[in-house]
């Protein structure tokens, strides 16, 4: 229940500053018109390239040991999105991750974080549903290089213990448009990090109270958080 409260505390937030950011830009447009203008209706815009970024609170799903070891803190993005052919766009870019470890849930841990940062390269489809706003869907696909930093380390250097790993993340999306070159939007994604965390990661042999299933299992994170989108070369 407290991992289900964490991440509903999460997206409402972002739903409620959201939503604050889209009523600013609708009351500006209506100020920039008197009440006595006759406009015309809005063409629906097209989707052009740009550049993107985002910063995004991740909630960790399992495995078991990842989740409870470990506290999500921030996940930050940026990438250049491009329109192939309709409504399909590719894009590549980089990402970095950020964690605490939890050394109070778990008593044989100290003080630490998990610090990431990749490479990755996205498909995927994205369409004006009004004048306004748009929606998106991607994929991502990426590479990450990785490190657990904690005093339970100290035998390695920099008491670091590194790695690196495969990632991929789900990501949906709603953008507002702010004026001609500058978009506005809500994320939401699903993160699995190819690798299976378990105690020798942070230096520990076991953890108390956990089982060896408990450390099997790729890294699962929901992302949500808010993204913007500049747009990049001339305007048509």
């Amino acid at each position: 229940m407290n991992l289900v409260r964490k991440l509903l505390y999460k997206i409402v937030v972002c739903l409620v500053l959201t939503h604050l950011s889209f009523s600013v830009f609708s009351q500006e447009d209506e100020k920039a018109l008197p009440d006595d203008k006759v406009v015309a209706p809005e063409k629906i815009p097209d989707i052009l390239q740009s550049l993107r970024g985002g910063f995004k609170l991740p909630t960790i799903m399992g495995n078991r040991s990842f989740r409870k070891a470990m506290e999500g803190v921030g996940n930050f993005e940026l990438y250049y999105n491009r329109p192939v052919v309709g409504v399909l766009m590719i894009g590549a870019g980089f990402n970095s991750c950020f964690y605490d470890i939890n050394f109070n849930a778990l008593p044989e841990l100290d003080k630490g974080n998990y610090l990431s940062a990749g490479g990755f390269g996205l498909i995927g489809i994205e369409k004006f549903v009004s004048p306004r706003f748009y929606l998106t869907m991607h994929q991502k696909v990426g590479y990450q290089y990785f490190r657990f930093k904690t005093p339970n380390c100290a035998v390695m250097p920099n008491s670091q213990h590194p790695g690196q790993s495969l990632f991929t993340e789900t990501v949906l999306g709603i953008y507002a448009t702010g004026n001609e070159r500058m978009s506005y939007g809500l994320l939401i994604g699903y993160q699995f990090s190819f690798f299976d965390f378990g105690p020798t990661w942070v230096c520990r042999d076991t953890f108390s109270g956990m089982l060896a299933e408990d450390y099997v299992g790729y890294g699962r994170i929901i992302n949500v958080g808010f993204g913007f989108s500049a747009v990049i070369g001339k305007l048509p």
